[in-house]
């Protein structure tokens, strides 16, 4: 009965050892979680929004995030003051489609060809408003429809 009872208190001690390193643990990866999210903008976070240049080197540009009418595909683009459009894709993971009657028969989805690689997604927030791209330039969220964006970023792009 005794060596039972050392057991089981061993046992319960050690569980809340384990409890209060957990406890710890769980606090550090909450606070750097909010930290790392405070500072970098995720995909999500930008859908369905459109952001004008505004340093000295791209006034003339703005990038739009839209989601399509399936609500997956989402496409970016890039818009110069003169109109050209460059779309802006990334990679999605491949996803293998198995059938179920036939294992020989297989479909491969999910690729997407990067149209302009030399953009780069690591997206930093500066301000409440702005993100700003690792090559230093920043973009500020537009208020208003596509239409307006295009007519603001002609005006300050010239």
């Amino acid at each position: 009965m005794k060596k039972t009872l050392v057991t089981l208190l061993a046992a319960v001690s050690l569980m809340g050892g384990f409890a209060t390193v957990a406890t710890g643990c769980s606090n550090n990866s909450t606070q750097q979680a909010e930290q790392h999210s405070a500072k970098k903008i995720t995909k999500s976070e930008i859908k369905n929004q459109v952001y004008t240049g505004v340093s000295k080197d791209n006034k003339d540009e703005y990038i739009t995030f839209f989601t399509g009418k399936d609500k997956k595909t989402v496409q970016f683009v890039r818009v110069s003051k003169n109109g050209s459009k460059k779309v802006i894709t990334d990679f999605k993971k491949a996803k293998i489609v198995m059938n179920k009657d036939n294992a020989k028969k297989f479909k491969i989805d999910g690729f997407r060809i990067i149209k302009e690689p030399d953009f780069n997604w690591k997206f930093t927030k500066v301000g409440k408003t702005t993100i700003k791209t690792s090559d230093g330039k920043q973009w500020k969220l537009y208020e208003g429809s596509h239409k307006d964006a295009v007519k603001s970023v002609q005006k300050n792009g010239k």
